[in-house]
């Protein structure tokens, strides 16, 4: 059985996940494409709420309009409909802990040694 007290490393990975997200959070950029992702992601959203445009296959070879590869994106605009960048990188990060955390227990299971275990999600940080 695993212990709370394995979990402590965790907890550390955690606290220092959030303290250096909230103080660099006002310093993310932004990508050439960021903005289009996420636009095309509102677009899905509107094509399966309305099915009023026909834009889920590519009338040509590089029109950029194609959609459907856009389902994150789509589930971020869920979430905040508005379409602000700061809000969808602060729940890229909310997302990307909870990936650390199941990546640490699938871990923690797997060997039963808390600190190995903090391995897989430091390293998946670091990516």
């Amino acid at each position: 059985m695993i212990s709370f007290k394995q979990r402590y490393p965790l907890l550390l990975f955690i606290l220092v996940y959030l303290i250096w997200s909230f103080g660099t959070f006002g310093q993310y950029g932004m990508t050439f494409d960021e903005s289009g992702v996420y636009a095309r992601g509102m677009a899905l959203g509107h094509y399966f709420n309305h099915d009023d445009v026909q834009i889920l296959f590519k009338s040509a070879a590089d029109d950029g309009l194609v959609i459907y590869d856009h389902f994150y994106a789509f589930a971020l605009s869920l979430l905040d409909p508005s379409g602000n960048l700061d809000i969808f990188h602060w729940l890229n990060g909310l997302f990307a802990l909870i990936a650390f955390i199941l990546l640490f227990e699938l871990l923690l299971d797997r060997t039963q040694r808390p600190w190995l275990a903090l391995l897989g999600p430091a390293f998946l940080a670091l990516t």
